[in-house]
């Protein structure tokens, strides 16, 4: 059902009978009643009945007609009416006024916008939904992916969590720094010994939490971080993980810093298996970055950060959700709008785990060039870029193997059916020049101690 309300006339469009007999005089057009395609609208999904009384228009439910019968709303979607218009100062009409302002102060000039109008709205309905609160071809087919009501079922097994004080259980508590959500310390676990990294979070993230957790306990594997366990107090989640005391990725890179094809080769290869594995489960990470990768000094490379992850199901074999890093992002999440720009009928696109394959190619970049590309540019701007310019290449190829701008075109293919799997990425030649765990552990030792001085 596609109800609009239509301005020029006050009145709104495309009522069911029974809704517009409830409205004033005048105030409904085009019923459903009487529009050819009404016939074809598809009933609700069932839903559980919630007994309480409600108001339409200052009347009860039980003052309501007999006959009529009104549902819960569902797929609401919030429709715009842009176009493009090279009058207006922005390059759009019809653009919400914080939309105009947001656009005007990103840095994306009126000329692209009329060059690209569809690649700019799609950049700025992302920035708009909250920036980030990936072809199906190729996922693993050794299994099905799993129903969505098994799916949540599994979810809910894996998160245990205690409600007594995790202080209790660790000590020699160290601050290793703050994010924005939670602030992370080392600590002892008095039974083991063993060092552990414990992630407090506000009792508010709560519901969000529920998911991260799940998603990472679900994926036990040697290239992802070990979630040992989750507790809920009175004002706090704390988290406990394994404890990567080189930090992350991030820490060892920068301009000028030297890190080698082998080592470029042994971190993806680290994050391919890992990827390799979640896939063949049909999860997806979606937040794939430096930030996320962390390392510690025995040259281990684990990837982190579940809050985007998701479960592909029977149901829904692709996800569209809006999420991840903009520099990081593949061009089909940014695509992937929950608004329907009415000039074009684009309702965005799907994608599944080739958004992580992206996603390392812009991280393996940021490995060769200390930086992932675009960086200097506003957010809303590097979308727009990401969105309409060719797949991003190393600045001095020359410098580098062949064998490493192959792999790179490989991992940042505009064409999803064409990029590579993480499984076939695992066999490229690159891959077999990844150096040892030892040598990449003194690589990272070389690096810290360097930023320590």
């Amino acid at each position: 059902m596609h109800v609009e309300w239509d301005p020029a006339s006050g009145a709104f469009k495309g009522l069911p009978q029974s809704w517009a007999e409830l409205l004033p005089k005048g105030t409904a057009l085009d019923t459903a009643s009487n529009n050819p395609s009404a016939k074809h609208i598809t009933a609700p999904p069932p839903s559980t009945e919630v007994k309480k009384r409600f108001r339409l228009w200052g009347r009860r439910s039980d003052d309501l007609p007999t006959g009529a019968v009104i549902g819960v709303p569902y797929n609401v979607q919030h429709v715009l009416h842009v176009k493009p218009d090279a009058r207006t100062s922005t390059g759009f009409a019809g653009l919400p006024p914080e939309w105009r302002l947001v656009l005007k102060a990103s840095g994306i000039t009126k000329q692209e916008a009329v060059e690209h109008p569809q690649a700019v709205l799609d950049a700025l309905a992302f920035h708009m939904d909250g920036g980030g609160k990936g072809g199906k071809a190729q996922l693993a087919p050794r299994a099905k992916p799993p129903t969505r009501e098994l799916m949540q079922k599994n979810l809910s097994e894996a998160v245990q969590m205690r409600t007594d004080d995790p202080l209790h259980y660790y000590t020699d508590m160290k601050k290793l720094g703050q994010g924005a959500s939670g602030t992370v310390y080392s600590g002892t676990d008095i039974r083991s010994g063993e060092k552990c990294a414990l992630k407090f979070c506000p009792i508010a993230e709560l519901e969000d939490l529920r998911n991260e957790i799940g998603m990472q306990c679900l994926s036990r594997h040697a290239n992802i971080v070990n979630l040992r366990e989750a507790y809920v107090t009175r004002s706090e989640v704390v988290i406990v993980m394994d404890c990567m005391q080189g930090g992350s990725l991030t820490d060892t890179l920068g301009p000028g810093v030297d890190f080698r094809e082998s080592h470029i080769a042994y971190v993806c290869k680290q994050c391919l298996m890992a990827l390799a594995f979640m896939h063949s489960q049909y999860r997806l990470h979606r937040d794939i970055k430096s930030d996320n990768v962390l390392v510690d000094m025995e040259g281990h490379v684990k990837l982190a950060d579940f809050g985007f992850a998701a479960n592909l199901t029977t149901e829904q074999e692709k996800r569209a959700s809006v999420v991840g890093t903009p520099y990081w992002m593949a061009p089909e999440i940014i695509k992937a709008c929950f608004y329907i720009i009415q000039y074009t009928s684009n309702t965005g696109l799907e994608y599944d785990g080739k958004v992580d394959v992206w996603s390392l190619g812009i991280t393996a970049l940021e490995m060769a060039e200390g930086e992932p590309p675009l960086l200097h540019e506003p957010p809303l701007r590097a979308l727009l870029l990401i969105s309409i310019n060719p797949p991003p290449q190393l600045a001095e190829s020359a410098k580098w193997s062949r064998a490493f701008t192959h792999f790179l075109s490989r991992c940042l293919d505009i064409d999803v059916d064409r990029r590579a799997t993480a499984d076939q990425l695992l066999l490229h030649p690159f891959i077999s020049s990844a150096c040892s765990r030892e040598e990449f552990s003194q690589h990272v030792q070389r690096m810290l101690a360097a930023r320590r001085k």
